[in-house]
């Protein structure tokens, strides 16, 4: 019991924990966007049903799909892997044309792209 409470003296604990609760709400208001717009033409009475179940079926993916991804982090190498594979889709992402301007797939090319999100 006394790591426990070695752990909430910490400050590396509570900006931690923060993090962890503000990502978490980020997460729920787009559920709950998503939940009250396929329970909006529900009967009353079932669409308390269906905001009550898909919240809670949402609150259970997410324990869930924590769950794997932490068990999935202490694979030796995954994070290796997944590195190498966000710097191939970002390769892919730019890449020169002939005219030696760096174009992103859709054609619009890489200096308007900055423009529009840096000057926007």
């Amino acid at each position: 019991m006394d790591f426990l409470w070695q752990d909430l003296t910490h400050a590396a604990f509570w900006i931690a924990a923060l993090q962890i609760i503000g990502v978490n709400i980020i997460l729920s208001g787009d559920n709950a966007v998503v939940i009250a717009m396929a329970c909006m033409k529900l009967p009353p009475k079932q669409r308390l049903w269906g905001m009550v179940l898909g919240a809670g079926v949402a609150v259970l993916l997410r324990v869930i799909f924590t769950l794997v991804v932490a068990q999935a982090m202490t694979y030796p190498f995954l994070k290796l892997v997944g590195g190498l594979l966000l710097f191939y889709v970002s390769i892919k992402l730019v890449t020169e044309d002939a005219d030696g301007l760096r174009r992103l797939r859709h054609g619009l090319r890489l200096p308007d792209l900055q423009r529009v999100l840096l000057d926007g």
